[in-house]
């Protein structure tokens, strides 16, 4: 969940995220940082102590110099596919199934029996 605010202009200001999503950015976006953060030695007052700062600093220098993987994006079959892929920005599998399904769709109505065209 993402808790959203409208200011007074009319825009939308980011309060929070909701803690299911944070946990999935921690986890998944910046995993040292979110393992540093559940395991920093704080103080009473939860601020962190000064080897809880250093650990996090350390943390952050980790998650900022690790190489980012980027998917590559699976190639569709058929220039239609390609066509409706960029249209709709949309999964080659996906793509190449409602094709596919489109197809066998035209065929089915096409007479079985008769001249063949």
């Amino acid at each position: 969940m993402v808790d959203l605010a409208l200011s007074e202009e009319g825009d939308l200001k980011l309060q929070q995220f909701g803690e299911y999503l944070d946990e999935i950015i921690w986890t998944r976006a910046f995993p040292t940082v979110g393992t540093a953060r559940d395991e920093a030695p704080s103080g009473q007052s939860s601020k962190l102590t000064v080897a809880g700062a250093e650990m996090m600093r350390k943390a952050v220098r980790t998650d900022k110099s690790r190489p980012l993987r980027i998917k590559k994006r699976k190639s569709v079959e058929t220039e239609t596919d390609k066509d409706l892929q960029w249209q709709f920005d949309a999964p080659a599998s996906m793509i190449s199934r409602y094709v596919k399904d489109a197809a066998a769709d035209q065929l089915a109505k096409m007479p079985s029996n008769g001249r063949k065209q």
